[in-house]
């Protein structure tokens, strides 16, 4: 039987926004998930869809596992979604099929189960799912492709255009008439798959927002039901870890804006600068709601800016990554030592808002239910064991921990943490130079 605060604390634990993003809203819509699964007796279901793009790092395979982990907990059915077409259409790799299906059979779904297998979750009740094989099965006698044309006849031109950003484009003339193909296909799989939680980074939230507005338009044979009910699917968007480079400010573009709401918005942006968040409740009711969304997309903006990335290889740490590499890349990384002598603490806490050791550490090491060690001398402070993020926070932004000695020990903590993955790599070092020499 589902609880629906199990399911909710599972559904918003380590999460950057959940549509729908009103509280009430969402909690309607969990309590709904938890009534019609216990009365039909059906599983809820959950997917996360990958592209095969290239070696995984920390952020793609740890951090998600993390999240699919405490929803098995909540009796959630999860499922990793390999996006063969998808990653064709996105000129992924080297742009061949026979390439890219090899790369996920041999190389992304072995250690993406490697990942589920360190965080704790139960293998065996994980579905690896390839696009190629899943679309071949049919759905209440319909194909796939049925689906993404009845889908396809839902949605308008300038929803698609404006949706593929999400493949990390932007509409113009150069764009190919394939890429269209793909928010489409993306929409079609929560329906195809039957898929009630749909899960991904914050880049895929204009594909999560086009799934919602459909749902209810289709017909039965098409509809995403829990028992009998047609339902929207919630989509889970979990936090992104930062990369680990100085960081960069995003910036956003307000020549659509009043006066009046450009001024708004710097001075929500300042008070971000100041104290590291705004409470919306205390912000003048004069501020207009464009203004409040611009705040946080502006947030995000620079969370997308600034996290972890396969294009840029010293930013991210490979889940395979040996012990020796971890550390060199984590002893260039950008770790600023606070000088509380010199500033205010809302001063400390804003430059460490973007501080990707720290950021790890919240969102990836206690979560994962690992420690921080400090390993000194008795005369620089001797052996530290730190088990939550507010300890190890409360002792860095006082001073007491060296930037140095907290990316030792951070290095330690994940070498030890992904042993298994890091075995796995030494055994098949075939597949690690297959997807190293099949990007263009």
């Amino acid at each position: 039987m589902y609880d629906f605060q199990t399911l909710k604390d599972a559904i918003i634990f380590n999460t950057q926004e959940v549509l729908p993003n009103d509280p009430e809203q969402l909690d309607r819509e969990i309590q709904n998930l938890v009534n019609l699964a216990n009365s039909s007796g059906e599983k809820i279901r959950h997917y996360i869809g990958y592209e095969i793009s290239g070696q995984i790092h920390i952020g793609t395979g740890i951090a998600a596992a993390l999240k699919i982990k405490r929803l098995q907990d909540a009796g959630v059915k999860c499922s990793l979604w390999l996006a063969d077409y998808h990653t064709y259409l996105n000129n992924k790799l080297d742009g061949k099929f026979e390439t890219i299906r090899k790369v996920a059979k041999e190389y992304f779904g072995p250690v993406m189960m490697l990942c589920m297998e360190v965080v704790g979750c139960d293998l065996e009740k994980i579905d690896l799912l390839f696009a190629e094989s899943t679309y071949d099965t049919k759905r209440n006698g319909q194909s796939f492709w049925t689906f993404d044309m009845k889908i396809g006849k839902e949605l308008t031109l300038n929803r698609v255009l404006k949706s593929i950003s999400i493949m990390g484009k932007e509409a113009g003339d150069n764009v190919e008439f394939g890429t269209l193909r793909y928010p489409v296909m993306q929409i079609s799989d929560a329906f195809f798959m039957q898929t009630h939680l749909v899960h991904a980074g914050l880049d895929q939230r204009k594909c999560h927002v086009l799934m919602r507005e459909t749902a209810m338009k289709l017909d039965d044979d098409f509809a995403l039901k829990l028992g009998k009910a047609k339902i929207k699917p919630i989509a889970i968007h979990h936090s992104l870890l930062l990369g680990l480079l100085k960081p960069k400010e995003a910036i956003l573009e307000t020549t659509d804006l009043t006066i009046h709401e450009q001024q708004n918005l710097l001075y929500l942006q300042q008070e971000v600068i100041e104290s590291g968040t705004v409470v919306l409740s205390e912000i003048d009711q004069t501020v207009a709601k464009t203004t409040i969304e611009l705040i946080s997309q502006h947030q995000a903006k620079t969370v997308e800016v600034n996290k972890m990335s396969k294009s840029k290889p010293d930013s991210a740490i490979w889940v395979h990554d040996s012990q020796a590499e971890i550390l060199r890349k984590l002893k260039k990384a950008y770790c600023p030592m606070p000088r509380p002598e010199e500033q205010t603490e809302q001063e400390i806490a804003a430059e460490q808002l973007w501080n990707p050791i720290l950021d790890w550490c919240q969102k990836m090491i206690f979560p994962g239910n690992r420690e921080i060690i400090i390993d000194r001398k008795p005369e620089w402070g001797g052996r530290a064991v730190y088990q939550d993020f507010e300890t190890l926070k409360r002792d860095y932004f006082i001073g007491k921990i060296h930037p140095m000695d907290l990316k030792n020990a951070v290095s330690e903590t994940l070498s030890n943490w992904f042993i298994p993955i890091q075995n796995w790599a030494q055994s098949n070092p075939d597949a690690i130079e297959l997807v190293i020499n099949s990007r263009k």
